[in-house]
């Protein structure tokens, strides 16, 4: 077998390549909309006090909790699913040969703020102070507000965002339930944000990450979505149909902009729109089932139910929810209009598989 593709070079290589391509012109205007041009972040300190503690106090989403396929723990309203055998036990031979036996849970991984103002991070409590790539201006992100999309057979308008992700692997950081083995070492850092991303701006450039796209743009492809939805809302969604965000439709472009009839609903599937990119890019991989009990490995293609989403900002839902299951739970307080509707940020758990030993 092959050595694993190194995660942190293709890291580097998506950010230096993202960096080269910021460089060219932008196709949008160099002034940016008025009405972004209005809009203040607003980001506070209590802000980023609010949102951490809310990272951490909610961490009892990690249930529930199975040792050797047996499930030992749970929390009501959490749920799960069996992704390995039933065997008990498991043998890893990277890198070295050990027997262990199998445990999995749901791991905090990160969070993810979506925004119309672009660098606004209440995970700081303010603005980054910075103003450089393609998105610095948040070109684009009023642009399509008011405009509704044709064929829908309902009122859905075109938004867009800017997004950042943040990498915070509490489980590693604590060492809490599973096996320091089962972990890569990392801290708490920005990962990954769309304002100096090309690729983000624009449809065309976003075809680079997502060709197959044009595969699934058909009526046949999007009717199938239909059933992803219910899958979604009543379980988990279906992996294989990929392309599908379950109750939002499809999961392309890999770009900023979003048909919705919700500032929430469109926020939540840019931020699972997110995970998937991110995969796509390596700079998230698989972990779940066989395949991932001796480690992570590369997941091109998403495998969605790996992943839970829930909003800890402006106001907290303090349940994962599967990718694609309707917002109606949240649509209505996040939608009051004295509620900052600028900027969200969610919390963001996958499900671990791991052979600890």
């Amino acid at each position: 077998m092959g050595k694993k593709p190194n995660k942190k070079i293709i890291t580097v290589f998506t950010i230096i390549l993202s960096l080269i391509l910021s460089t060219t012109k932008s196709s949008y205007s160099a002034t940016a909309p008025a009405a972004v041009q209005k809009a203040t972040c607003g980001a506070k300190p209590s802000d980023a006090v609010k949102i951490w503690l809310t990272l951490t106090t909610t961490l009892y989403n990690v249930f529930p909790i199975r040792i050797g396929g047996v499930q030992i723990m749970s929390v009501k309203g959490l749920e799960d699913y069996k992704s390995t055998s039933s065997v008990p036990v498991c043998i890893c031979l990277n890198p070295l040969p050990r027997m262990g036996i199998k445990i999995s849970l749901w791991e905090p991984r990160g969070a993810i703020t979506v925004t119309k103002v672009p660098w606004c991070e209440p995970i700081i409590g303010a603005e980054i102070p910075v103003n450089f790539g393609p998105g610095a201006l948040a070109v684009g992100q009023n642009e399509g507000d008011t405009g509704t999309a044709s064929g829908k057979g309902e009122d859905k308008k075109e938004a867009a965002f800017q997004v950042h992700y943040w990498k915070f692997p509490v489980m590693g950081l604590l060492q809490l339930f599973i096996d320091v083995a089962c972990f890569t070492p990392s801290g708490i850092d920005l990962a990954w944000n769309s304002e100096i991303d090309f690729t983000w701006q624009s449809d065309v450039w976003a075809a680079i990450l997502n060709p197959e796209a044009a595969l699934v743009a058909n009526p046949t492809a999007q009717i199938a979505c239909n059933v992803d939805s219910v899958a979604a809302n009543f379980g988990f969604p279906l992996d294989p149909l990929f392309w599908c965000i379950g109750s939002r439709e499809s999961v392309y472009p890999f770009s900023q902009k979003i048909q919705t009839s919700t500032y929430i609903d469109g926020m939540i599937g840019i931020a699972e729109r997110i995970i998937y990119k991110l995969h796509r890019q390596g700079m998230l991989w698989g972990s779940v089932g066989e395949s991932g009990l001796c480690g992570e490995f590369p997941m091109p293609i998403w495998r969605k139910s790996q992943y839970g989403i829930f909003p800890v900002y402006p106001i907290v839902f303090p349940k994962r929810q599967p990718i694609g299951r309707s917002s109606a739970m949240w649509d209505i307080t996040f939608n009051i209009p004295a509620k900052q509707r600028l900027i969200s940020t969610f919390a963001v758990y996958r499900k671990r598989d791991c052979c600890a030993f």
